[in-house]
């Protein structure tokens, strides 16, 4: 009997994605049923099914025989050619990983056609809340004109609901975002960050 793909296998088949010619950011994901979710984002030097042919090549080469795989391309545009009005961003994926010695966050921030990648690590035990909203701002770095500082992250709760309140300075000025906590706290202190910065930026722009 084959053993299902593991988390090594996981990370293996990131490593070799992204040595490809085109493909910027790979993240793969199995779930508790061993099904392989693959997502990546390349640069339109090849054709968007070229991509995923060539995906799915490697993840057959390295996963188990038989394990059920699903992959997503998604095409970056190369910088000023974004199709949106604005540099508005909206999150379209989030991941987060903790292990012992690291916690990393991974964003991937859309606006119309254009697509932009975040990412930061912190240890652990070194306030990871903080490390999520980072994320956002490295993402968000080329289509700012003035530095963005992370000033705090906080919960607060309001009524029955918990609150992500995020503080940032954007140049001179001081920002605040917040989102309810819906599902877990990184993804409300993306959508927080967001919150405090899409507007800010669009109108500097």
């Amino acid at each position: 009997m084959n053993a299902g793909p593991t988390f090594g296998t996981a990370r293996s088949i990131e490593t070799a994605l992204v040595k490809l010619r085109g493909i910027r950011k790979a993240r793969v994901d199995i779930d508790r049923q061993g099904e392989v979710s693959i997502e990546v984002l390349a640069v339109p030097e090849r054709s968007e099914a070229a991509l995923e042919k060539l995906v799915r090549d490697v993840a057959t080469l390295l996963l188990p025989e038989k394990a059920t795989v699903k992959t997503a391309v998604l095409m970056a545009s190369r910088r000023g050619t974004a199709d949106a009005p604005t540099p508005r961003r909206r999150l379209s994926s989030l991941i987060t990983r903790r292990t012992q010695e690291q916690y990393s966050t991974q964003v991937i921030l859309t606006s119309g056609g254009d697509v932009a990648t975040g990412e930061s690590e912190c240890h652990p035990q070194h306030d990871p809340e903080r490390s999520v909203a980072q994320a956002v701002i490295d993402g968000l770095y080329d289509v700012s004109d003035r530095p963005v500082d992370l000033q705090d992250v906080e919960t607060v709760r309001l009524g029955n609901s918990t609150l992500a309140v995020v503080s940032l300075k954007f140049g001179d000025r001081r920002l605040l975002g917040a989102a309810e906590v819906r599902f877990d706290l990184a993804d409300a202190i993306v959508r927080a960050t967001l919150h405090a910065l899409n507007r800010s930026i669009s109108l500097a722009r």
